[in-house]
């Protein structure tokens, strides 16, 4: 809040990203020079081991933290979406990370999950 952001946005779908093959042979160094994320030691972030083990207590953990709405990235389905809303996020994001993180996945264009709701 105090660097200006208007919505915090946690990816929900990707707990561990995929490999990337062309980053590994072409030594892809993580660097991310931004004056109002300088603070937050992104770089560690993004190497850091992930987890899978993100639940809806966390949704609601990170929402007692902030005044921003807090939108959720990568829900997939309508029982998803319907969770999302009962624990108050203030918006949700269809997405599945352009297929590159998990080959099975299906376009978010074919949910039931976008006739019920508004697009913008």
């Amino acid at each position: 809040e105090a660097a200006g952001y208007k919505a915090l946005v946690v990816t929900v779908d990707t707990p561990v990203a995929g490999i990337r093959y062309a980053n590994v042979r072409n030594h892809f160094q993580f660097s991310l020079k931004l004056p109002n994320v300088e603070s937050l030691n992104v770089k560690s972030y993004m190497n850091a081991p992930n987890t899978a083990s993100t639940t809806w207590k966390h949704i609601d953990w990170l929402r007692s933290l902030t005044k921003m709405p807090v939108v959720v990235k990568g829900i997939l389905t309508v029982d998803d979406a319907r969770e999302a809303v009962k624990h108050g996020v203030a918006g949700i994001w269809v997405s599945n990370h352009g297929g590159r993180q998990l080959d099975t996945v299906p376009a978010p264009v074919s949910l039931k999950l976008l006739d019920r709701m508004l697009i913008y």
